[in-house]
C-alpha cells in the first residue's frame, strides 16, 4: 500500500470535498480517501500498483486543479483566491449603485440630483448603473467560472448557487436596461435589480476574505515553526569551521552555536554550556542551563555560552519535523463527524436548487408576479451556505493543534477531541513519566575485587543499548566519572527487570531483585538497589532515588478533582511504589508489573465500562498505549511509545496534560456549536427566504441573503478562534 497526497485547488465548500471523496472512493484500486477543504490537501491510500495521474484526471473532470504533491513539505497551503483590491474595488462600486437606486426608490432627490433620476433621466440612470455593474461582474468570474462548470458537469456547490443568483439578477437587468435604451421608458428603468447582482457578489466576496485570511492565520501560526530552523550552520570539520547548508550537515558532524544564534539541528551538547531557550519547539516559557551530554533541540535559541553540539539527527528529521508531520497527520485524519457532514454535503446543494425552483414556481403560480418570484427564487439560492457546514469541523481542528502546540503538546488524530471527554480513568507509567528521567544516584556499593571505574563501565556498557529513563541516568552519571564504553555481546534488555550482556568473556546481568530471582542468586537482597552480577555472584550495587516530574502533583489534582480515576502502573518494587504513590497521593497503583500485565489492566478496564487513558513512555508501554482509548507519549518516550500514542508532549511537565484536556473539551464543544449552528442557520435562512412568512412581513431580498450567507461563515470563524483563549 502507498500514500499519495494531492493539493487541489479550486474548492470553496463541504460540497467540493464531498464530490471528489466520493469519486475517488470508487476508483479501482484505491482503498481510502480523505479530502481536506481547509488544508487543500486530498490524501489517498492505494495499491502499490495505483497510477497516482489518475487521481488527478479524476479531480480536474469535476473541475477542480490538482497537482501530486512531492516535495514531502508538512506546510498548510494559504488560500489567496480572494483579493484585497478586488474587494475594495467590489465594496465601492456597490456603494455607489446602492446610493443611486434607493435614492430614486426612496425619493431623496437631494441625494443624487435629478441627473440620475430614473423619471426624468432613465437612460442615464441605466447607464450609470450598467457601468457600476459590470466591474462588479468581472469580479464575480471567481464565483461564477468554478460554479457554472460544476453545475455543466452535474456537481453544483457553493459557487454554483452564488452564480445562479447573481447572473439571474444581472441577465433580468440587462434585459431591462437594453429596453430602456431602446423605448427610454422610465417603468423600465426602475425594474433594473442590478443591486441584487452587485451586492451579492460584494458580501460574499467581503464574507469569503475575512474566512480566507482567518484560515490563512490559522494555518501560517502552524507553519511558522519552520521558521525556528536556521538555513546555514557553523560545522567543525578538520579543525576548521565551515558555514554550510543545514541540510548538509550529517550525523556526528560537530554544530557550533554561538549567543543569539538558534541551533541547526537535533544533538547532545559535546563541549561548552549554555542557557537555551525551546520555548518554540516544547512550549516551555522558561530557559534551561544545558550542558555536557545534554540534548538540545534543533529551533533552540542560545541565549548565553558557546556551545558545540554533535549532531544526531540530519535536518529532515529534525523533531521540528516530526511535530509538522504529526500535525499533518491529524489534520488529514477524518473524524465520524466529519464523515456524517460529508454525506450530507453531496446532497445539500441539489436540495437548494430543488427548493429555488419549487419556491419561483409557487410565487409565479400564486401571484402571477415573475419580477417577485423570481427575487424569491434568487434569495433563496444566495442564503444556503455549505462552506459554513464544511469549516466547522477542519477550523477548529487546525486552531486546537496551534493551541496544542503552543500548550506543550501535539495531537496525531483529531478524533481525540470527540473521546476526549469521556475519559473515566487515567493509568500512568512510573518510571520516566510520574517519575522524571532524571534519576539520581544516590549509593553506589561495590567488591574489592573491582574498581570504580570499571564498575561504572560495566553497568553504562550493559545500559547503552536500552532506552530506559533509568539506563540514561545512569549512562549520563558514569560518563561524567570518565567511565568508557565497553565492548560487549550478546546484549539484551530484560523487560521491567534489567539488561544483560557479556564482558570479556563473562556474563554480566544488571537489574532489581526480581532479575536476581529469575537467575537465582542467593542471598539477602534489598529492593530498593538495583545489582550488578558477575555469572552468579553479586559484584555490586547501586540506589536511586525518583525525581517526580514536573506538572505531576497538579495533574493529579486536576484528575480528582473532575471524578477521574487514576492508577499508577510500573514494574518497579511495591517499596518504590508506595512511595511514590504517597507523595502523589494516589491510592490506587499496582507494582512489579510485566507490560503484558499492563496491558490486561487496561483491556479489563475497557470490559468493565471504563473510558482509559495511559500515559507511558517507554517500547514496553507501546500495547497499553494502543489498547486505550488515548495513548499519551510524555517527552523524550520511545519512538515505539510515540507512534502507538496519539498525542505527544513536546516538554517534561505533565501538567501539559491538563490543557489537553482544556483545549480538547472546549474544541469538541466549538466543533458541535459550529456545526448546530450551520444547519440550523441553513435551515432557518432558506425558510425566511422562500417567503414563507411574507404574510408577517418577513420578506429577503437577494442583497440581504447574500449578507446572511457571508455572516454564516464568518460566525463559525469568529466561534473557532475562541479556542485560542483557552
Amino acid at each position: 500500500m502507498k500514500v499519495l497526497e494531492y493539493i487541489v485547488s479550486g474548492m470553496r465548500c463541504s460540497g467540493c470535498t464531498s464530490q471528489i471523496d466520493n469519486k475517488v472512493k470508487k476508483m479501482v484500486g484505491v482503498r481510502s480517501v480523505n479530502v481536506n477543504l481547509l488544508t487543500g490537501i486530498c490524501r489517498v491510500e492505494a495499491e502499490d500498483d495505483f497510477l497516482d495521474t489518475e487521481v488527478i484526471k479524476v479531480i480536474n473532470q469535476l473541475g477542480f486543479k490538482a497537482k501530486l504533491k512531492k516535495d514531502g513539505s508538512n506546510l498548510l497551503i494559504s488560500d489567496n483566491y480572494f483579493k484585497l483590491y478586488e474587494m475594495i474595488i467590489a465594496i465601492l462600486l456597490s456603494t455607489l449603485s446602492l446610493i443611486i437606486i434607493f435614492s430614486n426608490k426612496l425619493g431623496s432627490g437631494n441625494l443624487i440630483g435629478n441627473y440620475l433620476n430614473y423619471n426624468s433621466n432613465p437612460v442615464i440612470y441605466s447607464l450609470v448603473i450598467f457601468i457600476l455593474t459590470v466591474p462588479v461582474i468581472i469580479i464575480g468570474l471567481r464565483f461564477y467560472i468554478p460554479g457554472l462548470r460544476a453545475l455543466f458537469k452535474l456537481h453544483p456547490n457553493m459557487d454554483s448557487l452564488i452564480s445562479i443568483g447573481s447572473l439571474t439578477a444581472f441577465i433580468y437587468s440587462l434585459v431591462y436596461f437594453i429596453i430602456t435604451l431602446v423605448t427610454k421608458d422610465s417603468a423600465s428603468a426602475q425594474r433594473i435589480m442590478a443591486e441584487s447582482s452587485v451586492m451579492i457578489i460584494t458580501l460574499i466576496y467581503i464574507g469569503k476574505y475575512i474566512e480566507q485570511q482567518s484560515k490563512n492565520k490559522a494555518k501560517n501560526s502552524i507553519n511558522d515553526l519552520l521558521n525556528v530552523l536556521p538555513q546555514f550552520a557553523d560545522v567543525l570539520r578538520d579543525e576548521k569551521i565551515e558555514n554550510v547548508c543545514v541540510n548538509m550537515i550529517q550525523v556526528n558532524d560537530i554544530v557550533i552555536v554561538r549567543p543569539g544564534e538558534r541551533v541547526a539541528v537535533d544533538g547532545l551538547i559535546n563541549e561548552g554550556s549554555a542557557k537555551v531557550d525551546s520555548s518554540a519547539i516544547t512550549g516551555e516559557s522558561k530557559p534551561k542551563m544545558l550542558s555536557v551530554g545534554d540534548t538540545i533541540l534543533g529551533g533552540s535559541i542560545v541565549l548565553s555560552g558557546v556551545i558545540q553540539v554533535r549532531a544526531s539527527k540530519i535536518s529532515g528529521d529534525a523533531s521540528i519535523n516530526n511535530i509538522l508531520y504529526l500535525v499533518s497527520e491529524s489534520n488529514a485524519n477524518k473524524t465520524k463527524r466529519a464523515e456524517i457532514v460529508d454525506k450530507i454535503s453531496i446532497y445539500f446543494v441539489p436540495i437548494i436548487l430543488t427548493i429555488a425552483f419549487i419556491t419561483f414556481f409557487t410565487w409565479l403560480i400564486l401571484t402571477k408576479d415573475f419580477p417577485r418570484s423570481m427575487t424569491m427564487a434568487i434569495s433563496a439560492l444566495v442564503i444556503a451556505c455549505p462552506c459554513s457546514i464544511g469549516l466547522a469541523i477542519p477550523l477548529a481542528n487546525v486552531l486546537s493543534n496551534s493551541q496544542g502546540l503552543k500548550s506543550g503538546f501535539v495531537y496525531k488524530n483529531s478524533a481525540i477531541h470527540e473521546d476526549m471527554k469521556n475519559i473515566t480513568k487515567v493509568f500512568m507509567d512510573k518510571t520516566g513519566t510520574l517519575t522524571s528521567s532524571n534519576l539520581n544516584i544516590q549509593e553506589i556499593d561495590h567488591s574489592d575485587i573491582i574498581t570504580d571505574n570499571s564498575f561504572l563501565s560495566i553497568i553504562m556498557t550493559l545500559e547503552y543499548g536500552s532506552n530506559h529513563p533509568l539506563s540514561k541516568s545512569i549512562i549520563k552519571y558514569a560518563k561524567s566519572k570518565d567511565a568508557k564504553v565497553l565492548k560487549v555481546t550478546n546484549a539484551k534488555e530484560i523487560p521491567s527487570k534489567g539488561v544483560y550482556g557479556e564482558i570479556e568473556g563473562a556474563k554480566y546481568y544488571f537489574g532489581n531483585i526480581n532479575l536476581l530471582q529469575d537467575i537465582k542468586v542467593e542471598g539477602e537482597m534489598d529492593s530498593s538497589y538495583l545489582y550488578l552480577v558477575a555469572d552468579t555472584k553479586v559484584v555490586g550495587r547501586v540506589k536511586m532515588t525518583d525525581e517526580l516530574s514536573a506538572g505531576a502533583h497538579d495533574l493529579i489534582s486536576y484528575l480528582e478533582s473532575h471524578n477521574i480515576k487514576t492508577c499508577m502502573l510500573t514494574g518497579d518494587t511495591e517499596e518504590k511504589a508506595a512511595s511514590v504513590a504517597k507523595k502523589l497521593k494516589i491510592t490506587e497503583y499496582k507494582s512489579n508489573l510485566m507490560p503484558s500485565d499492563k496491558y490486561n489492566i487496561i483491556k479489563d478496564a475497557k470490559l468493565k465500562g471504563e473510558k482509559v487513558m495511559f500515559i507511558g513512555d517507554g517500547v514496553n508501554d507501546a500495547p497499553s498505549i494502543s489498547e486505550s482509548d488515548i495513548g499519551v507519549s510524555p517527552y523524550g518516550s520511545s519512538d515505539v511509545a510515540c507512534d502507538s500514542s496519539d498525542v505527544y508532549l513536546l516538554n517534561n511537565n505533565l501538567g501539559n496534560i491538563i490543557e489537553l484536556f482544556k483545549i480538547s473539551k472546549y474544541t469538541d464543544k466549538i466543533i458541535k456549536v459550529n456545526l448546530v449552528w450551520a444547519f440550523l442557520y441553513n435551515i432557518i435562512g432558506v425558510v425566511l427566504a422562500t417567503g414563507i412568512f411574507s404574510f408577517a412581513g418577513i420578506i429577503l431580498l437577494p442583497w440581504m441573503s447574500a449578507l446572511i450567507m457571508s455572516l454564516s461563515s464568518v460566525c463559525v470563524v469568529i466561534t473557532s478562534l475562541t479556542i485560542k483563549l483557552t
